[in-house]
């Protein structure tokens, strides 16, 4: 009981440590720049699926060089192998973004 105690206490006195370390490295990290290349495309043959893939830095692929390596088109060509399709993908992804750059994604792209 007492061990508990002592785990809560030293918790709760380490959160504003904990969140000075988390805003002093929001500021100093160094950001990846976004992969390069077209943020459309086509894999496979056959019927064809649509593919749109939104969010942050891992649909913007953030660390890959290439759109092409990328998670949306890796997932595209392995789609297109598995189902014997024509996989049409695009990317809206964006480094940083937070659920309400998302939103304004999905608006901006129903118009």
């Amino acid at each position: 009981m007492r061990n508990q105690l002592i785990r809560r206490v030293g918790f709760w006195l380490s959160l504003p440590v904990a969140a000075l370390q988390g805003l002093r490295l929001r500021r100093t990290a160094t950001r990846l720049p976004e992969a390069s290349g077209e943020r459309s495309g086509v894999c496979g043959d056959g019927e064809t699926v649509h593919l749109l893939a939104l969010g942050d830095s891992i649909i913007a692929g953030v660390g890959t060089g290439l759109v092409e390596r990328s998670l949306p088109v890796q997932f595209a060509s392995a789609l297109a192998k598995c189902q014997a399709c024509r996989v049409r993908w695009r990317t809206e992804g964006k480094n940083g973004a937070a659920i309400v750059h998302l939103r304004g994604q999905v608006n901006r792209l129903a118009k």
